[in-house]
């Protein structure tokens, strides 16, 4: 069974300051938002007690000129005697642009949960996944004064917080999110804090691929009577792409050095 993936496919129009395009961040018009299996389920006692199976992409919320949102979330509750469980899968993507749209943020998490009371006791076998993925293209294009091959640095950070609590099942995640600049891996974000800066020219294009999940699942654990269940694994990211032009004497040292004359600029 396929347990991955939700692709959000987005496009930003205009990445430096001063463009007066109206729509900075619309959807790639050759891409769909891409709509793929999400799995929950919980057994007791080897019967199953919810069963969740889903397809991801349909809580798309809402986007517009500067920022693109999409959810989903499920929660499913079963009893049975005295025994209530509760299971929750959740995934979102959120994209904004500020600065006049020279800057862009995203910030996509995972979390998946489980908790409820075992009054009657019993067996309990639980697999739970909710996947996030992203891909996203940024055309580089001209602010005033500016253009086509003109360098411009982009400055690049990430923050990445996970958490997890219950006991006995087991829990694991990750998030990273690479980004190429035309199509050449220029680096990825994985670690707790990140950030890099690296040249690119007017015209040129960033391409950001983000991926990450949250899991929890056991295999015939066994609870008491009156024990309570909880679990959760929830994994976050929150990163940010900024593009300032590069000053008059540093843009002619960058193209100096281009034709091979750094030599010159030395001396």
């Amino acid at each position: 069974m396929k347990l991955n993936l939700v692709t959000f496919a987005l496009s930003l129009s205009s990445l430096l300051s001063g463009n007066s395009q109206a729509e900075y961040l619309i959807p790639v018009d050759d891409n769909d938002y891409q709509q793929d299996l999400h799995v929950g389920t919980v057994l007791l006692n080897n019967a199953p007690i919810i069963v969740d199976i889903g397809k991801l992409g349909g809580g798309l919320q809402s986007s517009g000129p500067d920022y693109f949102t999409a959810a989903s979330f499920t929660t499913n509750s079963a009893t049975k005697g005295d025994i209530s469980l509760d299971l929750s899968i959740n995934h979102e993507l959120h994209a904004t642009t500020k600065n006049n749209s020279s800057t862009i943020l995203f910030d996509f998490k995972t979390l998946v949960h489980l908790d409820g009371y075992m009054g009657d006791g019993g067996k309990l076998s639980v697999y739970a996944s909710a996947p996030v993925n992203f891909g996203v293209g940024l055309r580089i294009n001209a602010d005033h004064g500016q253009a086509l091959g003109d360098p411009v640095r982009i400055n690049a950070s990430a923050l990445y917080n996970a958490f997890d609590n219950g006991v006995v099942i087991g829990k694991s995640g990750y998030t990273f999110i690479s980004f190429f600049l035309n199509n050449k891996h220029v680096g990825t974000f994985s670690g707790t804090v990140d950030e890099t800066s690296f040249l690119a020219h007017v015209g040129d294009t960033v391409q950001l691929f983000g991926s990450g999940q949250s899991r929890i699942s056991v295999a015939d654990a066994s609870f008491a009577r009156g024990d309570k269940v909880t679990a959760f694994q929830s994994n976050s990211m929150k990163a940010s792409f900024t593009v300032t032009p590069v000053s008059e004497p540093d843009t002619h040292i960058i193209k100096l050095a281009d034709l091979g004359l750094s030599e010159t600029i030395a001396s």
